[in-house]
């Protein structure tokens, strides 16, 4: 039973969602988004990180104002798909799996804080896993989607999907926060 869970998990990602389905709506419902990929936006990957992190830090507490229309300009088509439509992507696809430099991962959607290094670890599921997130800047939310009971977690400045919470990981929480790597973008510690 549990290689058929990994199979499935390896195929529809950490939330179980499918990649190509992203709305319930009829296609004729679906809003038509201009494509935008990182060379549209006329920025190599490395500027397109380098400009999402320059972006101010969110207060602790604060709400944004920003529209899904906003982040639209802000994001490639891949990061909107998964913050904002809840998307998810490939096991052991991300850039922050295998990831171990000391740091902090923010929102790759509005900059705030999340995670630190210090509580990220290896839980073998193909993404970033953390057994804690910095107080006050996760929250979490029920997920009934495709016949299952999950408990997502957003973003608790701009509600960007992240990914999902599972009581599978390791003390002193309990817990396996399993985020998509691109829903985080990674700030190194400074000497």
């Amino acid at each position: 039973m549990r290689a058929i869970i990994f199979a499935v998990a390896l195929t529809f990602g950490c939330n179980n969602q499918a990649p190509e389905k992203l709305s319930e709506q009829p296609d004729s419902e679906v809003r038509t988004v201009k494509s935008k990929t990182r060379k549209q936006l006329n920025q190599t990957p490395t500027e397109h990180l380098q400009t999402l992190k320059s972006r101010p830090i969110p207060e602790l507490g604060s709400k944004t104002t920003l529209s899904d229309e906003d982040f639209q300009t802000l994001l490639t088509d891949e990061e909107f798909k998964i913050l904002r439509k809840q998307g998810t992507e490939r096991a052991f696809s991300g850039e922050y799996n295998d990831h171990k430099e000391a740091g902090t991962y923010h929102c790759r959607a509005c900059n705030a804080p999340l995670y630190t290094s210090e509580t990220k670890f290896d839980s073998r599921t193909g993404w970033p896993s953390f057994w804690d997130a910095i107080e006050g800047r996760v929250e979490t939310r029920p997920d009934n989607s495709y016949g299952m009971t999950r408990t997502e977690i957003v973003c608790a400045h701009c509600d960007s999907h992240l990914g999902h919470v599972f009581d599978d990981g390791p003390e002193p929480t309990g817990l396996r926060h399993c985020a998509n790597s691109l829903s985080l973008v990674f700030h190194p510690e400074t000497p």
